[in-house]
């Protein structure tokens, strides 16, 4: 994809350690969206960006605890002083509790992406989102509409082929009652975000 659609888009993606974190954010970079990856372990980050190396893909990290209110409120006036709060926060979790939460709550994005359980194989996931508008479509034809109103979007959208919810609360109940759950687990702290990139 060499799409352009979301170009300047800032974007926070969570729950770095669930498998379609590469997707997601091979697919937001590609689109040209501004994006950084936190997770308060730093062996997580770094799978990542050797995945996202194979793609060619390279992203900013934040090494953070996104459950610590006061790393995050770090984190979050660090942003607000750069010019880089986040427009959007798309979390990737796959389990409770959602590392989001606290981040949303503080840095206040235009929306707010959780990731819907899914089950079955590829082609059956393939199949049920087929009908699901992508994210760069939607927000592209809000673009030439002229118009922001969330509210009046649809419940689900794509991206990579995963389904999100824009209702907060409605991935948390979804993986509750397919009873997808995991525990993070304890986390190394950082007080304040290193960002790193991948190598070319």
């Amino acid at each position: 994809m060499s799409g352009r659609r979301l170009e300047g888009l800032q974007v926070l993606v969570t729950g770095a350690w669930a498998l379609i974190s590469r997707d997601i954010v091979h697919l937001l970079v590609s689109e040209k969206a501004l994006v950084t990856v936190a997770d308060g372990d730093e062996y997580v980050l770094g799978r990542l960006q050797r995945d996202l190396g194979v793609c060619r893909t390279t992203a900013n990290t934040a090494l953070i605890d996104l459950f610590s209110d006061s790393e995050m409120r770090l984190f979050a006036a660090n942003l607000h002083c750069l010019g880089k709060l986040p427009h959007l926060i798309v979390c990737c979790c796959e389990g409770d509790p959602c590392p989001a939460v606290l981040a949303a709550s503080l840095l206040q994005p235009s929306l707010l992406l959780h990731a819907l359980a899914h089950g079955g194989t590829g082609l059956q996931r393939a199949v049920a989102n087929m009908n699901l508008v992508s994210l760069p479509d939607l927000l592209e034809r809000a673009r030439r509409r002229g118009r922001f109103d969330p509210g009046a979007w649809p419940g689900r959208v794509s991206i990579a082929g995963h389904a999100f919810s824009l209702r907060a609360g409605e991935g948390e109940r979804a993986r509750r009652g397919s009873g997808r759950s995991r525990s993070r687990g304890p986390v190394r702290r950082a007080p304040q975000p290193q960002h790193t990139r991948s190598a070319p």
